[in-house]
């Protein structure tokens, strides 16, 4: 999402240091499997959100085994 709460097509979700990646559709959403020799130590991965015309976020988040775990970023729009 941007900072105004829209959905962002076409934003690249990537696991960091790994070509592991998605593309969110174009209302924001995505949805990105990993296995679990993916993740860092105690259940956690970095992701990296690009998106053009926006600002780079790398966010930690802690990833559930059991379960799906739902992850929103907020990118802000990159100056002129």
């Amino acid at each position: 999402m941007d900072s105004g709460s829209n959905g962002i097509g076409l934003a690249k979700i990537q696991v960091a240091n790994s070509p592991k990646f998605t593309l969110s559709n174009f209302d924001g959403n995505y949805r990105l499997g990993l296995e679990t020799l993916t993740l860092q130590t105690n259940n956690k991965v970095t992701l990296n959100v690009f998106a053009t015309g926006y600002k780079e976020v790398d966010e930690e988040v802690d990833i559930s085994l059991r379960e799906v775990t739902e992850q929103n970023f907020s990118l802000e729009r990159q100056g002129n």
